[in-house]
């Protein structure tokens, strides 16, 4: 609230400023010579810092820094057994408050994600534990990145996974 406010004083004293000394240039107002030339230099300064606000907020944005891509494509199925894991990589790149969430759903059942761990050279990891038995079926691997349960940037590939329950 309080930003709020100070950037819509500072958007009016824009404005005012801006129409003052444009009234004055071509004559509308009478201003004093010394005054006008302040308030021109003032009119400059003010569209000089708004330009730079500007492309600090706009043109370098951070919100782009946040991407995950999954990027272990082969093979295209596996054949597990009950309870193995499944270790999903991909590339990362992330700001410090973001959080990290990973799902394979099979046959409208979900697994989440676990372990997941960031390198220096931001590749992930995560394992998921597939607990059930499951005939060949596709199955759908999403990872995402999310801030305060909003999804920022997410991912997402299609796997044939067989899971068999015989543990040999």
């Amino acid at each position: 609230m309080a930003n709020e406010v100070l950037v819509w004083t500072c958007v009016i004293v824009f404005i005012a400023t801006c129409a003052i000394t444009i009234l004055a240039i071509v004559g509308v107002v009478n201003i004093n010579q010394q005054f006008l030339n302040k308030l021109f230099y003032t009119l400059i300064i003010e569209i000089v810092v708004s330009g730079v606000i500007l492309f600090k907020k706009v043109i370098m944005s951070k919100e782009e820094i946040n991407i995950i891509r999954i990027v272990n494509t082969e093979p295209k199925s596996y054949l597990m057994r009950k309870n193995d894991t499944l270790s999903v990589f991909g590339f990362c790149h992330k700001e410090l408050q973001t959080s990290f969430k990973g799902t394979l759903v099979m046959q409208g059942k979900s697994y989440n994600m676990i372990n997941f761990s960031l390198n220096n050279r931001d590749i992930f990891r995560a394992d998921v534990c597939i607990t059930d038995t499951f005939p060949s079926t596709e199955a759908k691997i999403y990872v995402s990145l999310r801030l305060d349960e909003k999804e920022l940037f997410q991912d997402s590939t299609d796997r044939i996974i067989q899971v068999d329950s015989n543990p040999n």
